[in-house]
């Protein structure tokens, strides 16, 4: 009996770990980090894959840097900075730093999680 039930339950747990896997995707988060300690997180995109979701973040990497991004947040933020003058440099594949005539900085910051992570940390009740 005990065998039964042992079977039974691991059963039920491979198939909790198959159908949490198989429905599990991939989200990129935008962190923006401004000189003086300010940050705030956004969704930039949702994947299925790991591999789509950090191709997605370089490319989005590369449109900030060529000036053309083609999401239409990325591309507001950008051309508000551009107008006041900040210039766009690759930091790492994931990573820009947009820099004022005055040497005040943003970084754009791309991270791929599970969708099942939030790096903003718990929600309060």
């Amino acid at each position: 009996m005990m065998a039964l039930l042992r079977g039974v339950l691991l059963s039920l747990l491979c198939l909790t770990v198959f159908a949490t896997s198989a429905a599990a995707g991939w989200v990129s988060w935008l962190h923006l980090t401004a000189n003086d300690g300010s940050e705030t997180w956004s969704i930039a995109s949702a994947t299925e894959t790991a591999l789509q979701c950090l191709a997605g973040a370089e490319a989005a990497v590369s449109d900030l840097v060529s000036g053309d991004p083609r999401d239409p947040d990325l591309a507001r933020r950008h051309q508000a900075l551009r107008d006041f003058g900040y210039v766009f440099r690759r930091q790492g594949p994931y990573t820009v730093e947009a820099t004022s005539p005055r040497g005040t900085t943003t970084q754009f910051s791309f991270l791929c999680l599970p969708d099942t992570v939030d790096p903003r940390g718990p929600k309060g009740k």
